[in-house]
């Protein structure tokens, strides 16, 4: 027997998306992956819009989820009694692809604009990105282009997908 499974599909739209089990925990227990559908036409469009970019490369994907070290099945039950008053579990830890950490850092040419495409896969807790106090022009979310617009930084919540753009050229080398 094999332990390989292939789906195939057509996606409707380019994006980010995420993939995630279903059975079980398997979701808070770390069964989660990125899933990029990239098309020419949505970055001929983002150019119309004033969002040109060089770069849309894996090493500036990003799939954040919080760390539980206990199994999620030791932590539902907790979590539904009436005794926790409704507050979720304390992470132990994040991860960033895979990889406990604390801050991130990327190669890049500080002349090129970079899309970053960021996924929040945790089982409850949100993020706030930024990036070093640089504009992040905002041009996805969930798998919708949006007229860009910038912000120096932004919530990611749980399920939650956001691509923006990087000018490494505003960074302040300082």
């Amino acid at each position: 027997g094999s332990n390989t499974m292939v789906y195939k599909f057509t996606p409707e739209k380019s994006g980010t998306y995420w993939y995630h089990g279903h059975f079980g925990e398997q979701y808070p227990d770390g069964l989660v992956g990125a899933i990029v559908v990239s098309d020419t036409q949505e970055q001929l469009t983002l150019g119309n819009l004033g969002a040109t970019y060089d770069f849309d490369i894996d090493s500036f994907y990003f799939l954040a989820a919080d760390y539980y070290a206990a199994p999620a099945h030791t932590l539902i039950g907790n979590y539904l009694s009436p005794a926790s008053g409704g507050d979720e579990p304390m992470p132990d830890a994040f991860i960033v692809n895979g990889k406990r950490t604390n801050t991130l850092s990327v190669v890049a040419d500080k002349t090129k604009i970079y899309r970053v495409r960021v996924v929040n896969a945790a089982a409850f807790s949100m993020f706030t990105i930024t990036v070093d106090g640089m504009p992040l022009k905002i041009i996805e979310i969930d798998g919708d282009m949006v007229v860009p617009f910038s912000v120096s930084s932004f919530v990611v919540n749980a399920a939650q997908r956001v691509s923006f753009l990087l000018d490494f050229s505003q960074l302040n080398s300082t």
